[in-house]
């Protein structure tokens, strides 16, 4: 499995001066990001460029994001940018799970979405939060709703390790439980898994991050990006090399 990253923690760095911290990013050892940052905002030739430069500092681009109301209405525009940037997956970030049959249409339409990205060689992911998990109808939680509902041909899952935890499931058996359906996962850390929202740095928390690795892999999920969405102790960038130096200390990052 490859290491990248997803710089939201970074956004002030990022937006001062993007392709500076995404050789910084690199400098520590990721392999990869999520997102392509400016250069998956603008135009197709942009997007040439964007490769060109990220090829220049050895990263790949693990996936790119796409918005609830871009699944109809910028598909296509997003599957030849990430043909452009010679990416994999295309991911789905958030969505609400308020009612089972907001879920079951939900389904339908990402089932869609996923035959029209599996034909043109792509993957497409559902990323989870923990209200799909927290929330259930008729005995199934949204998440579950969401799983059954959907072609475990066309439409993947990317589990998130502190979701999982904020969403009280274990994060290592859930995993091995549906591995079939992950493609990707987020390494990410909480310091109390019963009070959300306490992100913290790789280590410093309760993620058995060794296990929650060793599963990934037995799934052959090929990425396993860190994330952490607001600081803690740490400012942005500490965070970000304290989870960069606990990666290389275990031997996941050269």
């Amino acid at each position: 499995m490859k290491f990248g990253i997803v710089p939201l923690l970074l956004r002030d760095e990022v937006a001062a001066d993007y392709w500076g911290t995404i050789e910084k990013l690199a400098q520590m050892g990721f392999q990869g990001i999520e997102g392509a940052g400016p250069a998956a905002e603008g135009d197709l030739d942009e997007a040439k460029r964007g490769r060109e430069r990220f090829d220049g500092l050895g990263i790949e681009i693990i996936g790119l994001g796409i918005g609830y109301h871009q699944l109809r209405e910028r598909i296509d525009e997003m599957v030849e940018k990430a043909r452009i940037f010679g990416c994999q997956h295309v991911i789905k970030y958030y969505a609400p799970a308020e009612s089972a049959e907001t879920l079951y249409a939900d389904a339908a339409l990402y089932n869609e979405i996923g035959r029209i990205c599996s034909d043109a060689g792509l993957t497409y992911c559902y990323h989870h939060h923990d209200h799909e998990l927290l929330a259930e109808f008729d005995g199934r939680s949204g998440l579950e709703i969401l799983m059954d509902e959907t072609d475990p041909e066309h439409v993947h899952m990317q589990f998130d390790s502190a979701w999982l935890m904020y969403g009280e499931v274990d994060p290592v058996a859930y995993l091995r439980q549906h591995a079939e359906r992950v493609s990707l996962v987020h390494l990410k850390d909480v310091a109390d898994p019963g009070t959300r929202g306490t992100f913290c740095a790789l280590g410093a928390g309760h993620l058995p991050l060794r296990e929650f690795i060793a599963a990934a892999e037995e799934a052959g999920v090929p990425w396993g990006a860190l994330e952490q969405d607001r600081t803690r102790v740490l400012n942005p960038l500490q965070a970000t090399q304290a989870s960069a130096f606990i990666l290389r200390e275990r031997g996941y990052l050269s």
